[in-house]
C-alpha cells in the first residue's frame, strides 16, 4: 500500500470513522473535537491510502514542554489490516524526525493492540493511572525517549 501524508485539515477529522476500541465513553464530535484541540501547526498529520484518499490515521504531537510532547493517533475503523505496516513506517518517520526528547502517550489498557502498537514504535510503560479513561477503566502513560 502507498500512502500520502498531508499536513492535518480540520476537515480530516469529520471524514473519518475511527476504529471503535477508540470511542470508549466518546460520540464520533468528541473525537474530532480532540483532533482539532491536538493539532497544533506542522506538528499533525493524515495519513490516506494514495490510491482511493481514503483517511487512515490522524496523528500528531501536542507540545507539553519544549522537550516534551504527547503523542495521539486517531486510526480509521475501515482502514484495513494490510494498511498498518505502511501505517505504522509513517509514524515512525514522524517521530524519528527528533522534536522533541520525551515523547508520551496515553493508552486504554484494554486496547492491547494499541498497547502492541505503542511497543512496537519504541514505547515503553511508564504508569498506571486506575479509573481515568472516560469508561472508568485504566489509563498506561506509554513513554519514548530521545531516537529509540
Amino acid at each position: 500500500m502507498i500512502l500520502t501524508i498531508d499536513p492535518f485539515q480540520q476537515e480530516d477529522a469529520q471524514d473519518m470513522a475511527v476504529q471503535p476500541m477508540q470511542m470508549i465513553g466518546r460520540s464520533a464530535s468528541d473525537n474530532a473535537d480532540t483532533a482539532l484541540q491536538l493539532a497544533a501547526p506542522g506538528r499533525a498529520f493524515t495519513i490516506r491510502d494514495r490510491t482511493t484518499r481514503r483517511i487512515l490515521c490522524i496523528a500528531g504531537l501536542a507540545e507539553q514542554y519544549p522537550h516534551w510532547a504527547t503523542g495521539w493517533a486517531l486510526l480509521a475503523a475501515d482502514k484495513g489490516g494490510g494498511a498498518m505496516l505502511a501505517i505504522t513506517r509513517a509514524v515512525r518517520w514522524f517521530l524519528a524526525k527528533g522534536e522533541f526528547r520525551v515523547v508520551d502517550c496515553l493508552i486504554h489498557a484494554e486496547q492491547v493492540s494499541a498497547r502492541r502498537w505503542a511497543a512496537v514504535l519504541g514505547f515503553r510503560p511508564e504508569a498506571r493511572l486506575a479509573g481515568r479513561a472516560p469508561d472508568g477503566g485504566d489509563i498506561i502513560i506509554y513513554t519514548r525517549t530521545g531516537a529509540e
